[in-house]
């Protein structure tokens, strides 16, 4: 059976005594299944705009996938996301998942790989320290110029209520990308022109004090 079932055997209730020992009349054989995975490396880096997790395998039998954990106590753990497993495969195999949005300070990262029986195994924690936004920042769309959709990433240090709208090259607002109060960090928006014409376009944030607004280019 190889190494990812286990075995064990159950007299039944009408089992019984003989003089010369025991009879057994029936037996019940029971398997249940390890978690067949082999989990070579886990490891997390924290870049300029989160956490970036890397994990490998060196073998995989029936591995649905793997469940992303974090805490920032490494006591009380919310799902992150998940990245689908291989399934079976006797070759080495490498993961990865971004965090775009840890907490300042330390983070701690788990990763919980469930079978397709739904048996699982919990690895890690890891953890990584992120220094959060420092300054208000509006980046550059990307990509740019673009057609129909674009992402434009942005930063704020603090507590502070975001608005970003798009503007067409007259002044007429076309669209409101951003309108509620958002946690320090660093955030991105992606903003669809599906229903616009070609052309350049201004999007605009403003965050406390800050305003600051960039240009795009539709292309169809």
């Amino acid at each position: 059976i190889g190494n990812s079932f286990k075995i064990r055997f159950v007299l039944k209730s009408d089992s019984y005594i003989q003089e010369d020992g025991w009879y057994i009349d029936d037996i019940e054989l029971v398997t249940y299944s390890v978690v067949p995975v082999e989990l070579t490396a886990f490891s997390a880096s924290a870049s300029n705009t989160g956490i970036v997790l890397n994990w490998s395998t060196a073998t995989e039998i029936n591995n649905h996938g793997f469940e992303v954990q974090k805490s920032t106590d490494n006591s009380t753990w919310k799902i992150a996301g998940f990245v689908e497993g291989t399934g079976t495969s006797a070759s080495p195999h490498q993961y990865s998942f971004s965090d775009d949005n840890p907490a300042n300070g330390t983070n701690f990262y788990r990763i919980k790989q469930i079978d397709y029986n739904g048996s699982f195994e919990i690895y890690g924690p890891v953890s990584s320290d992120f220094m959060g936004a420092t300054e208000y920042a509006l980046n550059q769309n990307y990509p740019n110029p673009f057609n129909p959709a674009t992402q434009i990433n942005y930063s704020i240090p603090e507590k502070s209520f975001v608005s970003i709208k798009v503007y067409d090259i007259l002044g007429k607002e076309v669209a409101t990308l951003v309108n509620k109060e958002l946690d320090a960090g660093y955030h991105k928006v992606t903003f669809d022109a599906t229903n616009l014409a070609s052309g350049i376009y201004v999007y605009t944030l403003s965050a406390g004090n800050f305003i600051n607004s960039k240009k795009m280019m539709l292309v169809r």
